[in-house]
């Protein structure tokens, strides 16, 4: 336990154990960087300081008697003085190890600290007093400090935090010719994945993180051998002054009763039903004989003091008495945990001959809807996918098919769901069991997550697992950002090495699904090459030149490809403008559907306003370009949309004709209001008429009349542009 009297910034503090034991002391100036040392205690038992179990009742003085010399003179005035400008403070801050001197082992010596620290505080009541512990520690001293003290639980680290421990602790721990670099190492691994970034806002997991790294030279890059660290580094968390927990007898019964906190759907259990949780472990597995070395109520106890991977969060009422509540540290460990229980058959249930992949099956499908779509249970999902990453290669591939195929019993005369429906609208609530309609979408999501761990599964799975997660695009995804799940998943695949299967797989849904649907898997193309494209590529104009290269002399699909990845790039903001880029762009508007949507849409997008002073401006001749390719009789809609917004920034005036054509032609309402919206840009009168017979057709979606109506406004406000 921790605390301090006086100003903030002078703190002395005293490691009591080490001091009890003979060792100098250091007394440090937190933020001035200077020390003071005090010499080791005399060997006579009057100076020594005692153990915390046996201290006498007015146990301060004995330790202010450590900071005076042989002359009873302050021995750390001097220093003070000359840091301190208003003189001398009094500054006290004493920090017992309670693990190694026993405090924290014997409830009456906790309780006269307590007291001891209570007095203090009214003798010196204008004095600051900062008492820090552990919430362990100062739980289970059975009371609390008052009056006068205020309880605060410390926030979770920032960004900044854990990048100033990571300097730190290379300072420390790593030699100077190496230092710098493997403080970057630290902080790239700290940040690198959002499950790393959440477990290391807490101080133990970040230094937990911080050991594994240093034991074997960076961070697993596999969540799962990360898990697997960290949970060895916590079960020896206390070895030093604890004897650690077995993890035969450890593991398997937080397995159990990880698995059967997921299957309930929560992350907090009663006390009393832990425990019993514990004693059915043991029940239903005499043959694991370390689960008998202690008590379920002994283990609890051990496994909350010595690992902290499980703590005790709380109290609530159950019949009558207040119970202790406990969760897992980190939902992270109760995920992996329930995950390694499926892989172990250690869960309540387990029938021997049972395989993981008829364990998993009936999982998957449990399906609930989350932000407006389908997705398999929350309580499931990681624990699922951390599951096929820890699975045997012999058996990693049937698991993987048991997640993304629904059970062939649970499918007899039900209609399949629209394959570019990406909203499970009429799904009435979650679902228990599996047999719904629309458990093709989360399943191929969740099989998709679980390949982008790269477990060791063949090309022709990992292909039908992008196919069934391609053809599951639908419109809500693709729109440049993460969105949905399915946006989540398929940025996560293109950084595996499954990503040029991905990027196959996305291509032939924009080649050939029809022009209303196609954007969408066109723009998951884009934002999965844009990820790629990040990591890979080390200077972008570079690889702009190389692009432009090859459009001259590309195939459809490569050329494609290409335009859309173009599109991503300038939508993102990315100067685009390279030469040859735009020649090469404009020779595509002359093939099929597919390969002029792509091109005028990359067009479109290094055209828009965001890009200010680096817009790409079409030359006349390229406008002329532009308005041939508007003007043929089997223009692609959604190119035309695109072609129509580049007329709307430039306020062409030469393309009212072909607008007004193109008008009266059988495309979709999106973009119908994108031509009325250009016309209302340009402003020119030939379009007047065309326009309020639009806005009075009763026959015309409200979105285009709603849009002529405000082109016409504008038109009549300004200046005709030639």
């Amino acid at each position: 336990m921790d605390f301090c009297l006086g100003p903030s910034d002078y703190v002395v503090r005293i490691d009591a154990d080490r001091y009890r034991r003979g060792r100098s002391r250091t007394i440090e100036w937190d933020g001035k960087g200077r020390v003071a040392t005090i010499p080791p205690p005399a060997p006579e038992p009057r100076r020594a300081i005692s153990p915390w179990g046996r201290l006498p009742k007015p146990w301060l003085p004995d330790i202010r008697q450590r900071l005076t010399d042989a002359k009873g003179r302050p021995m750390v005035r001097k220093p003070w003085r000359g840091g301190l400008p208003g003189g001398p403070s009094l500054v006290r801050e004493v920090r017992s190890q309670s693990g190694r001197v026993g405090a924290e082992q014997v409830g009456w010596a906790k309780a006269r600290l307590s007291s001891q620290l209570a007095r203090i505080h009214s003798v010196f009541p204008k004095a600051p007093l900062v008492v820090t512990s552990r919430i362990v520690g100062y739980r289970e001293m059975g009371q609390r400090l008052r009056p006068g003290f205020e309880h605060l639980t410390v926030a979770d680290l920032s960004q900044d935090d854990k990048d100033a421990f990571a300097r730190r602790w290379c300072a420390l721990t790593e030699r100077l010719e190496r230092r710098e670099a493997a403080t970057a190492e630290l902080i790239r691994d700290i940040h690198g994945a959002d499950r790393i970034e959440g477990l290391t806002g807490n101080p133990m997991l970040l230094a937990t993180m911080a050991l594994i790294e240093r034991k074997i030279g960076r961070l697993p890059q596999r969540r799962v051998d990360l898990y697997e660290k960290a949970v060895e580094v916590l079960l020896n968390w206390r070895s030093v002054v604890d004897e650690p927990l077995d993890p035969r007898e450890a593991l398997p019964q937080l397995e159990y009763l990880a698995h059967a906190l997921c299957a309930d759907g929560r992350q907090q259990i009663r006390e009393d039903e832990l425990l019993e949780r514990l004693r059915q472990a043991r029940a239903d597995y005499p043959n694991i004989h370390a689960l008998k070395q202690h008590t379920p109520e002994e283990f609890l106890g051990l496994l909350e003091n010595r690992t902290g991977l499980l703590i005790q969060s709380g109290h609530t009422r159950h019949d009558g008495l207040s119970i202790p509540v406990y969760e897992f540290r980190h939902l992270t460990f109760q995920e992996y945990l329930a995950g390694l229980a499926l892989v172990q058959g250690h869960y309540g249930g387990w029938k021997r001959g049972r395989t993981v992949a008829q364990a998993i099956a009936p999982l998957a499908g449990q399906v609930g809807e989350e932000r407006g779509e389908p997705a398999v249970v929350e309580n499931w999902r990681e624990a699922l996918r951390l599951c096929v990453a820890a699975c045997n290669d012999s058996e990693v591939e049937e698991v993987l098919a048991a997640i993304l195929r629904s059970p062939p019993s649970s499918r007899q005369g039900m209609p399949g769901p629209s394959a570019r429906d990406g909203l499970n609208k009429g799904m009435p609530g979650p679902s228990a069991r599996d047999g719904n309609r629309h458990t093709e979408r989360p399943r191929a999501v969740l099989a998709a997550l679980c390949l982008a761990d790269e477990p060791n599964v063949s090309e022709q799975l990992a292909g039908e697992v992008l196919r069934q997660l391609a053809a599951q695009v639908g419109k809500d995804d693709g729109w440049g950002d993460v969105r949905t799940s399915l946006d989540a998943t398929v940025l996560e695949v293109a950084r595996s090495r499954w990503a040029g299967l991905l990027d196959g797989c996305l291509l032939d849904a924009f080649l050939q699904w029809e022009s209303a649907q196609r954007w969408n898997p066109g723009g998951l193309y884009g934002m999965a090459r844009g990820v790629q494209v990040h990591g890979e590529v080390v200077e972008l104009t570079q690889y702009l030149v190389e692009q432009a290269a090859r459009l001259a002399t590309s195939g459809e699909r490569e050329a494609a490809g290409i335009a859309l990845t173009v599109m991503h790039l300038a939508a993102k903001g990315r100067d685009c403008r390279e030469p040859g880029m735009i020649p090469g762009l404009l020779q595509l508007l002359d093939d099929g559907a597919a390969l002029v949507h792509a091109a005028a849409w990359a067009l479109a997008w290094m055209n828009h306003k965001q890009h200010g002073r680096h817009i790409r401006h079409p030359a006349p001749t390229e406008r002329d370009r532009l308005i041939t390719a508007a003007k043929r009789t089997d223009c692609d809609s959604q190119a035309l949309r695109s072609l129509s917004a580049i007329f709307w920034n430039e306020r062409m005036a030469e393309a009212v004709d072909v607008l007004l054509i193109q008008l009266d032609g059988n495309h979709p309402a999106s973009t119908r209001r994108a031509m009325v919206e250009a016309l209302g840009e340009i402003g020119d009168p030939r379009a007047t008429e065309p326009l309020a017979a639009l806005q009075e057709d009763a026959s015309e979606e409200e979105r285009v009349r709603k849009a002529a109506e405000a082109a016409l406004k504008k038109s009549a406000n300004r200046p005709r542009c030639d």
